[in-house]
């Protein structure tokens, strides 16, 4: 929801800006690929609550195999989020592109950020973790995480092991036109640029035979320059069609003309964590807590269709570094007005607190900034800008403690001299309900380590983001608007 603050009635709180941090991305060369047919196909008070175990969670539903886990999650309710979110980036038309995330391996985070947001169980930090868009930015650098965190399988043979790929398994896919031998299906020749992993996508859905027998599978994934992101399906066998059954008979259930080389699981349990007991995190674990009662609500992240949403900041806004906070150089009337589209959008679907969904406070301010980067170009330039990530910096303690760490907060002891410094996308933090502090430090509010407040420390206890402000005749901000 929005809310509306006078300036002279803050009691305490922190600022940074939004998204002012930039950061070199190594280059990389891109992942374009072939591709076969196309398929149709949280305001919170001080109240502590807990939030009971999801549906979707229980014992392992697949079995550990050759290089590849356990699962532990209702394959049928990730594999409708899946198609649900290849729906959704599809409408995007996102054509492939390295520098705005939307190559192959770009496609692949956006999915992995968004399971986490809204496939509840996988939303669990305690329990799951997940390659990092930084450093594990192309296909060959994901596949090496996954192989070393024990989650990953070397193929050398399509048709022996279609029947462990698995809604949510991840497929990589060797250079164009090129037969692997099964002496080069060997983690460091698949991981060497000039000789190894090429592509990447998700599988979403599976067909099978009367037998119960994969004969192909479809996948998400950034197809190739010119041709948006989109599901398309494996290399199958067509008795009707010589030239596809030509191509899976080269390079059985792989990727046009590219060989299947290595399949992972999404998702990667951490060590020692217990996949059928514990739960997705809640806020109020981790101290920020609502008395409302949650609910099942669902969740469309859509992309807010603001024209010229596709051009450069046309009227940048010089701001110089003041404090602890950056430099900044961007169209701030046309941030505000993207930001007040997207709390519209927001409001418009009734999300209620509920911290496994992730729409607590933190979990709100993720989606706004999310949605910020694919609907605002400035900031969704990835070799530019970077940001929290929600598998990492969950809660509000984490997310300040991440601004912190990259040159992006000012601490705040005192509201009423800093009021000018609050611009449309600044982040709002706030401390708990009815105290006040002195000697203010990064420790005392955030806890680092822990990210909980112990009595002492983590003192954070809310996060907004600022959609617009109010000025007086001479220029002073007296109100701000903030979504939260």
């Amino acid at each position: 929801m929005t809310t509306k603050f006078p300036i002279l009635k803050q009691v305490f709180f922190l600022v940074l800006l939004l998204s002012i941090i930039s950061t070199a991305c190594n280059s990389k060369k891109s992942e374009p690929a072939e591709e076969t047919t196309s398929t149709a196909t949280e305001e919170a008070n001080t109240t502590e609550t807990e939030t009971p175990p999801t549906s979707a969670e229980a014992t392992a539903t697949v079995e550990a195999v050759g290089g590849l886990p356990a699962r532990f999650i209702d394959e049928d309710q990730l594999a409708a989020k899946l198609i649900s979110i290849s729906e959704d980036i599809e409408k995007q038309n996102l054509d492939y592109s390295r520098a705005n995330g939307t190559d192959c391996s770009g496609i692949y985070h956006k999915i992995k950020d968004r399971i986490q947001q809204e496939f509840p169980p996988l939303g669990n930090a305690d329990k799951y973790h997940f390659p990092q868009f930084d450093p594990d930015r192309d296909a060959r650098q994901i596949a090496r995480w996954y192989h070393k965190n024990g989650n990953l399988k070397l193929v050398k043979d399509g048709n022996a092991d279609i029947g462990l790929v698995r809604p949510g398994t991840i497929v990589f896919f060797g250079q164009n036109n090129k037969s692997y031998s099964s002496e080069q299906i060997n983690i460091d020749y698949l991981t060497d640029p000039s000789t190894g992993i090429y592509h990447i996508a998700t599988v979403t859905a599976l067909e099978k035979d009367d037998a119960g027998n994969t004969i192909k599978y479809t996948m998400m994934h950034g197809r190739r320059p010119g041709k948006p992101a989109g599901r398309t399906t494996s290399n199958f066998s067509s008795p009707s069609s010589p030239k596809t059954n030509a191509r899976h008979k080269k390079f059985p259930f792989g990727n046009a003309g590219q060989q299947l080389v290595a399949i992972a699981y999404l998702e990667t349990l951490k060590d020692g964590a217990d996949a059928t007991t514990a739960t997705a995190p809640t806020e109020a674990a981790t101290g920020e807590t609502s008395t409302e009662q949650t609910e099942e609500v669902t969740v469309e992240t859509t992309t807010i269709e603001v024209e010229p949403a596709t051009q450069e900041p046309s009227k940048p806004t010089r701001i110089a570094p003041v404090g602890g906070l950056p430099a900044r150089n961007i169209d701030e009337e046309r941030l505000s007005v993207v930001l007040d589209l997207i709390a519209q959008d927001l409001e418009s679907q009734k999300l209620a607190y509920v911290s496994s969904l992730g729409q607590d406070c933190s979990g709100i301010y993720h989606k706004i900034k999310d949605l910020v980067q694919r609907n605002f170009k400035e900031f969704g330039n990835s070799e530019k800008y970077h940001y929290p990530d929600f598998g990492t910096d969950r809660n509000s303690r984490q997310i300040a403690h991440w601004y912190h760490e990259n040159g992006n907060l000012k601490i705040i002891p005192d509201a009423k001299p800093i009021a000018n410094n609050i611009r449309p996308g600044t982040v709002m933090f706030y401390g708990r309900s009815a105290e006040k502090y002195n000697n203010v430090n990064i420790d005392m509010l955030t806890n680092p380590g822990k990210f909980v407040h112990d009595g002492t420390k983590g003192k954070i206890m809310h996060i907004a983001v600022v959609t617009k402000v109010e000025k007086d005749d001479a220029g002073n901000v007296t109100r701000y608007t903030i979504m939260h």
